[in-house]
């Protein structure tokens, strides 16, 4: 085979595999730390803090599936208010979602 034939195998090969026609944001969120503490506020609800990568502007924490108020507070670190009542659901499996979807399950005892 020649050359010429082993670059016209391979742009062949890319004109099949093509581009995907818009970008894809493959980027989920990905919790690596959670803690939860007693707000000092009387309500007793508590303030769940949660580390890892992929938050943005708009993540919404889930508490058992459940949305939760969510503070942005960069890209590796979000806050949410835990009623009193979702707190006594413990264990509880946290998830993040954004526009890419949701994160693993991240199970608080």
């Amino acid at each position: 085979m020649s050359r010429e034939n082993d670059s016209d195998t391979s742009s062949q090969a890319a004109k099949a595999t093509g581009k995907p026609s818009s970008p894809i944001d493959t980027r989920l969120a990905a919790i690596s730390t959670g803690s939860i503490a007693g707000l000092a506020d009387g309500s007793g609800n508590h303030l769940l803090a949660l580390t890892g990568i992929g938050f943005v502007s708009g993540s919404t924490v889930q508490w058992n599936g459940v949305n939760l108020a969510t503070t942005y507070l960069g890209p590796w670190q979000l806050s949410a208010v835990v009623t009193s009542s979702e707190y006594g659901a413990l264990p509880a499996t946290v998830t993040v979602t954004n526009a890419s979807g949701a994160s693993a399950g991240f199970v608080l005892q």
